[in-house]
């Protein structure tokens, strides 16, 4: 058969809702092969497969929709939330087909985390969510199907940017200071997951998130960052929630929408408490502006997570 169609990524949908503004999306089978070799020969003469994995990512623009729907700790992929579908629209030459022409890749059971979330200076933020899929004990790990309708995504066109960033004062932690010159925000959640199976079965029953250690990194051209945010070379600690006394604040990351007036509740608030460190003093060549770095290892308290989003505030 001849090759006539061509295909691309489209929505994430989960649950019923539909994440847009998706800008990669894939799923790697992960297969293990076994060959043996056995009798003195240079070649195995046998093939089989011993377990299949799949495992995928999507990345999205849609910074709101895809934190109030997978949220930043983990989410399951069950009979109870719902399945995962992928969606890949047929293109035609001028632009996606209509109808239902399009191809579905559903994970009926797994998990899933996210992996970053980063914004450049001028640059829209884009966060990375990891998938695994797993066998429920009757559909395969992914499921193909074509004949597919898409439906549009309320927030395609939502885009976010670098916003406000403030931490505690050092020499007051009640007041906060706004951090300037900054070049790139990256949270890295360093989330983990572990899959086992049983009784020869090639595919994993059993998924759990093992952790999610949250790592925030701000860039910048401000080499005052040491005097007034950081202090000492071994760091500081912050708080999540504003605690006292005395008073002390927390750390928040803030994520402007663009074309959307800073009073208008639709901004994106990361609040987060750990300890403060720095990452690079000093960088700097020959027709550049010098650069420092610090991160923030956050962690959880007895009533909050590391990062506590606030998908719809206004932005100061």
């Amino acid at each position: 058969m001849a090759w006539s169609t061509d295909y691309r990524v489209s929505n994430v949908e989960f649950n019923g809702t539909i994440i847009g503004g998706v800008q990669s999306n894939s799923i790697a089978a992960n297969a293990e092969i076994r060959r043996d070799v056995a009798n003195g020969s240079l070649h195995a003469r046998t093939a089989s497969l011993q377990s299949l994995s799949p495992v995928g990512t999507f990345q999205t623009f849609d910074i709101a929709g895809a934190i109030d729907a997978f949220g930043l700790n983990g989410k399951c992929i069950d009979g109870v939330t719902g399945p995962l579908h992928n969606y890949y629209q047929l293109q035609q030459c001028e632009g996606p087909a209509a109808g239902a022409v399009h191809v579905r890749y559903t994970v009926t059971d797994g998990l899933l985390f996210p992996r970053t979330l980063a914004v450049n200076h001028r640059g829209d933020a884009q966060i990375t969510y990891e998938v695994r899929a797993r066998f429920d004990g009757t559909n395969d790990p992914v499921i193909k199907t074509g004949g597919q309708t898409i439906s549009v995504s309320p927030n395609a066109d939502a885009r976010f940017t670098m916003g406000q960033f403030d931490i505690p004062s050092i020499a007051d932690a009640a007041i906060p200071v706004l951090v300037e010159g900054k070049r790139s925000i990256n949270i890295n959640f360093n989330g983990q997951a572990s899959s086992s199976g049983a009784d020869s079965e090639i595919f994993d029953r059993v998924q759990s998130l093992d952790q999610i250690l949250p790592t925030t990194t701000i860039s910048g051209v401000e080499l005052g960052w040491l005097d007034t945010l950081v202090a000492a070379i071994q760091g500081r600690s912050v708080n999540n929630v504003p605690v006292g006394p005395p008073v002390e604040l927390p750390v928040n990351v803030y994520l402007r929408k663009r074309n959307t007036p800073d009073a208008t509740a639709e901004h994106i608030r990361l609040t987060q408490q750990g300890l403060i460190y720095w990452d690079s003093l000093v960088d700097g060549s020959v027709g550049q502006s010098a650069t420092s770095s610090f991160s923030i290892d956050a962690v959880e308290d007895s009533t909050n997570k590391p990062i506590v989003p606030n998908t719809a505030i206004v932005h100061p």
